[in-house]
C-alpha cells in the first residue's frame, strides 16, 4: 500500500478513507510515518470533505427548497450560497475546536499532546 500525500487527487483521498476503514492498523502505521502540517491536513482532507455537505446542501436547497408540514420554501440563490458558506465555515471551525479538545484531553487517556498527530 502506498502512502497518500495530503493535497493529492481526490481518488487518493477516497483510497485513503477506504484503507482506514478496511485496514486501520496498517494504514495508521503509514500515516504516522508521514510528515504533516496543520495546513496540509486542512488542504488535503478537511476542506475537500467539508465541501461535500456544503455543495450538496446548496444544490438541494436550490432544487428542492426546504419543507415541512406541506409548506415549501425555496431560498434565493444568494441566501442559499450564503447558507452553504456559513455551513462550510462552521464545519471548518468545528473541526478545529474538536482538535483542540482532543489535544487537551490526550494526556488524560495516556496520549501525548501533539496538534499534528
Amino acid at each position: 500500500m502506498s502512502a497518500v500525500e495530503p493535497g493529492s487527487a481526490s481518488a487518493g483521498l477516497v483510497e485513503r478513507v477506504k484503507s482506514i476503514l478496511l485496514k486501520p492498523s496498517a494504514t495508521w502505521d503509514v500515516i504516522n510515518a508521514e510528515p504533516a502540517t496543520i495546513g496540509g491536513l486542512y488542504r488535503g482532507y478537511v476542506i475537500p470533505l467539508a465541501l461535500i455537505p456544503a455543495v450538496a446542501g446548496l444544490i438541494g436547497s436550490l432544487v428542492f427548497g426546504f419543507g415541512a408540514f406541506g409548506i415549501t420554501f425555496k431560498p434565493s440563490i444568494l441566501s442559499a450560497v450564503l447558507g452553504s458558506a456559513v455551513g462550510f465555515g462552521a464545519t471548518l471551525l468545528g473541526v478545529y475546536l474538536l482538535a483542540l479538545i482532543i489535544d487537551g484531553l490526550a494526556p488524560t487517556f495516556g496520549g501525548e499532546k501533539n496538534r499534528i498527530q
